[in-house]
């Protein structure tokens, strides 16, 4: 697992939410659904929801804010140290898991927090079109890294 931030966490610890929230942006329809330490992300565009999440991190002066590898790592240990759990969900399935609960060794090594669990499959549907093929190739080395640290971590 990560290490716990050494800044002051972004949450309240055991924080509890009860939510049921639709909200448009630039033609992007969000809905957040939450119960207890819960929330499901529901979005037709992960990448939008994705790119519209690093604007607002820049644009709040959030340290990386312009990495969406950083954004998600930090809103995973964020989530985590407030003891909540949040998964995406687009149309072709769950793309992503953040907070509590879990913990991915491919996600610490290619995001940077164990925190961020990436569901391929899903994600890969979720980029689509013309530019399946880069993220297949992509997902591919990101599985071949994780199996190769893996196997290192046997040896040891």
């Amino acid at each position: 697992m990560s290490a716990p931030s050494p800044r002051a966490a972004l949450l309240p610890a055991g924080l509890r939410v009860s939510a049921d929230l639709l909200v448009q942006v630039d033609d992007l329809d969000v809905r957040v659904e939450g119960d207890g330490a819960e929330l499901r992300v529901t979005t037709a565009d992960a990448r939008a929801l994705v790119a519209g999440v690093r604007q607002a991190a820049a644009a709040a002066g959030v340290r990386g804010g312009r990495s969406s590898a950083a954004v998600l790592a930090r809103v995973g240990e964020e989530l985590a140290a407030a003891g909540l759990v949040a998964r995406v969900i687009t149309p072709t399935g769950p793309v992503l898991e953040a907070g509590a609960g879990v913990d991915s060794r491919l996600g610490r090594l290619a995001l940077g927090s164990s925190r961020v669990r990436v569901h391929r499959a899903g994600a890969l549907a979720a980029v689509g079109g013309a530019r399946w093929g880069l993220a297949a190739g992509l997902a591919a080395l990101v599985g071949a890294v994780a199996v190769a640290a893996a196997r290192s971590g046997r040896r040891s």
